[in-house]
């Protein structure tokens, strides 16, 4: 059993393999800083049946126990306004971008991109799976301990400036999305509870989210001017 802090809540891990801790390591608080607001736990059950629904690669029993913890955590994080998000999320200049994109887009590979052209002004807080919490009618993204297979994160939080959902393109270019169109796609890249009650709490969030935060839809190639035209858009409207 250990503590970790992520979005701001205390939460208590019941772990089984010594992966979970590994991987939250950056995450882990002492006992005596703070009670957890929950504690989770995997049951075997639930890492056979992972094990099983996971189809793209082989899972060693740690690595399916640690991705139990993240959907359970995840299923709770509703109750404290709050949701985990499928995205990368850069900082530069100022700005909290969060990039959401279907596996195989590329959304990590364009991070990088701003990497190379902003140099020490951009870093990654999140590589894949950020938290979002609304507090005081302030959107914050968080790092979590979930970043991927690269492993690209920080436990750093920054207020959320805008959300850019990426395609393929030929040719780059963005459009600013409407807040129904936003809340769209929103819903399609965030980790919602299947259940009634879980999901009646959610979707409000979301809609507070994507009426404070501006949303966009872009097309990207591997090209700087990916990189140009994003930048100039979102500077634009924060």
């Amino acid at each position: 059993m250990f503590y970790v802090k992520v979005a701001g809540m205390t939460v208590g891990i019941d772990e089984k393999y010594p992966d979970v801790r590994q991987v939250c390591q950056d995450y882990i608080v002492p006992f005596h800083t703070a009670s957890p607001l929950f504690t989770v736990r995997a049951e075997e059950k639930e890492l056979q049946c992972m094990t099983r629904s996971v189809t793209w690669k082989k899972l060693e029993p740690g690595e399916a126990e640690n991705m139990v913890i993240m959907r359970k955590i995840a299923l709770r994080l509703p109750e404290y306004k709050a949701f985990l998000l499928h995205a990368c999320v850069i900082q530069c200049r100022g700005m909290t971008i969060a990039f959401s994109a279907p596996r195989g887009v590329g959304k990590t590979t364009h991070a990088r991109m701003w990497l190379e052209m902003f140099g020490d002004e951009a870093r990654i807080l999140n590589g894949d799976k950020p938290l979002v919490r609304i507090s005081d009618e302030v959107v914050s993204v968080y790092g979590t301990p979930w970043s991927g297979k690269e492993g690209l994160a920080v436990n750093a939080v920054s207020r959320l400036s805008a959300i850019v959902f990426l395609g393929r393109g030929d040719e780059p270019k963005i459009e600013k999305l409407s807040v129904e169109e936003s809340a769209r796609m929103l819903i399609s890249s965030s980790y919602i509870p299947v259940d009634e009650e879980g999901r009646n709490r959610c979707i409000p969030i979301l809609a507070q989210v994507v009426s404070a935060v501006p949303a966009f839809a872009a097309q990207v190639n591997l090209s700087e001017d990916s990189v140009k035209t994003i930048y100039e858009k979102v500077v634009a409207y924060v």
